[in-house]
């Protein structure tokens, strides 16, 4: 079922409905994940096999798109973080060890850094065409030493990066010429040396490669082959598999997907 919510006191009265068992659990998109925290008894982190942690604090600052409850309590976790970690566990594409970039300081941005931050990830850099978000996104995180706040147009310090995580909205929804037009807007980016060491994730998903990947196949670069559906898919397995207590058929979930013109 689809809720629409115009408020704050919508999306709060709608939380309450999950509180009372009236429904079973809730996925949140955008406007809403950062309030959805704020009205969480408890923010769990999910690891990528489904997993609920405790936060080392309450981590109210990480946007939440999945609401359920545990032991009489309103939980709330990400699945964006462990999503893109099951994509890339099924992918072969190891995180831990290797320096991180993430193009992107918004929702799925923040929420895909705590999680690989709270994972032990070396995020090391974060670029954002706005300086602002990026810069309270990077003070925000647990990590020591905190990351490199790279100017979007100056982004010559991330050519060390071995694994690229492209989240901002260029190329959404997108695909054919107007992909690659949106491509111009990302072709500053160190692509060729990214080309020699590093893989490109992007969780924009389309039935056509993304601007991003353009970017990284006209470089001879790599990247992982529909991330972003891959993501997708394994995002709704996660909160299907919190929801129901049970392993969900990622396999079937994605083929839908790819399948959906």
């Amino acid at each position: 079922t689809l809720f629409e919510t115009k408020t704050r006191a919508d999306f709060t009265a709608l939380a309450a409905r999950v509180r009372s068992g009236e429904l079973h659990g809730l996925n949140v998109t955008t406007p809403w994940k950062s309030i959805a925290a704020m009205v969480c008894d408890r923010v769990l982190i999910c690891d990528e096999r489904g997993e609920l942690l405790p936060t080392p604090t309450d981590e109210r600052r990480t946007p939440v798109n999945t609401l359920f409850m545990r032991d009489g309590t309103l939980c709330g976790t990400s699945t964006d973080g462990p999503g893109l970690g099951l994509a890339l566990t099924r992918a072969a594409v190891t995180l831990r060890g290797r320096p991180i970039a993430i193009l992107g300081a918004g929702g799925a941005g923040a929420s895909i850094a705590h999680w690989l931050v709270a994972m032990g990830a070396d995020v090391r850099w974060i670029s954002n065409r706005s300086m602002e978000p990026a810069r309270a996104l990077a003070a925000g995180l647990t990590a020591t030493p905190a990351p490199t706040v790279v100017p979007w147009l100056a982004p010559a310090a991330m050519a060390e990066a071995e694994v690229v995580v492209h989240t901002s909205k260029v190329g959404h929804g997108l695909v054919g010429a107007q992909a690659e037009a949106a491509s111009a807007h990302l072709a500053h980016l160190p692509w060729a040396e990214w080309a020699s060491s590093a893989v490109l994730v992007d969780v924009v998903y389309g039935a056509e490669r993304t601007a991003a990947e353009r970017c990284a196949a006209r470089a001879g670069g790599r990247w992982v082959e529909e991330s972003g559906y891959a993501m997708l898919a394994c995002q709704a397995a996660l909160s299907l598999g919190i929801w129901a207590d049970a392993v969900a058929p990622v396999d079937a979930m994605l083929a839908a997907l790819t399948a959906t013109p």
